[in-house]
């Protein structure tokens, strides 16, 4: 089981610091959540876990070693990773798509296998895409396309995966859904899954761990429990709110105090 962590790690888009010397641990076979305004660091932070930032300075270690010093294809094995707005190719089918999970276990002498096409097999039932194998991802509602592109990170058959909003742009039902799926394979699987939401409730419904962000440092970081507090809050969203028990699962909810009518009206 990998172990992903980063060590005064800072992070830089030309000069400017998005990143100040963040210290963090992802707990192995858990699910983590990253929270926090926007750009706060949150995508910024991921990208480095995925080896897809170099760090200005500090360090990302995979299993106790810097992640730099890997060759691709064995950050590739240990790590998949799901950007915000992936792009599909033109006239890809779902099938296609999960096949592309397969590229870091090709070489020039090692092509298709049948454990690559047992790998997409796999990929596609845990996703409930195999009825739509043959379909264009582009004629796809978003949540069975969120889900073709969650099969090809399946299929890449990593330990951890990081997804960074793997909900945008879906509405609550396929959230629920896509959710539910990275659920199952945490349970079942015992995947360790790093990911940005910045939806609060759902946030403290699905992580084991929660991360707060809050300009380029670590405000707060552990169970939802333990830091979904209206301090937080307040300090990392600059909102006002009280934090209830959920009433179906017991996890913190956050009711945010906004502008809108007066109560009981």
């Amino acid at each position: 089981m990998n172990t992903l962590q980063a060590q005064n790690v800072t992070l830089k888009y030309d000069s400017h610091v998005v990143i100040d010397s963040i210290s963090v641990d992802i707990p192995r076979g858990k699910i983590t959540v990253l929270i926090g305004s926007n750009g706060c660091g949150k995508s910024t932070m991921l990208k480095a876990f995925g080896r897809l930032l170099t760090p200005a300075s500090g360090q990302v270690l995979l299993n106790g070693k810097d992640i730099q010093r890997y060759p691709n294809a064995k950050v590739a094995h240990e790590v998949a990773v799901l950007p915000q707005t992936p792009i599909v190719p033109e006239g890809v089918t779902v099938f296609q798509l999960a096949c592309l999970g397969r590229y870091p276990h090709q070489s020039w002498w090692q092509q298709w296998t049948r454990e690559d096409e047992a790998a997409v097999d796999r990929a596609l039932q845990q996703t409930q895409l195999t009825q739509l194998k043959n379909r264009r991802v582009d004629s796809l509602s978003g949540g069975q396309r969120q889900r073709a592109w969650i099969a090809m990170t399946l299929a890449q058959d990593t330990n951890t995966l990081l997804l960074d909003e793997p909900t945008t742009y879906l509405d609550l039902a396929h959230q629920i859904d896509v959710l539910d799926l990275l659920y199952d394979l945490n349970i079942q699987q015992n995947k360790t899954i790093v990911m940005v939401l910045h939806d609060l409730n759902l946030a403290c419904r699905y992580a084991h761990h929660i991360i707060a962000l809050n300009n380029g440092s670590v405000y707060a970081q552990g169970a939802p429990e333990q830091i979904m507090n209206a301090p937080m809050v307040k300090a990392v969203f600059g909102l006002g709110c009280q934090i209830v028990a959920d009433p179906l699962y017991g996890s913190p909810m956050c009711i945010p105090m906004g502008k809108g009518r007066t109560y009981g009206q």
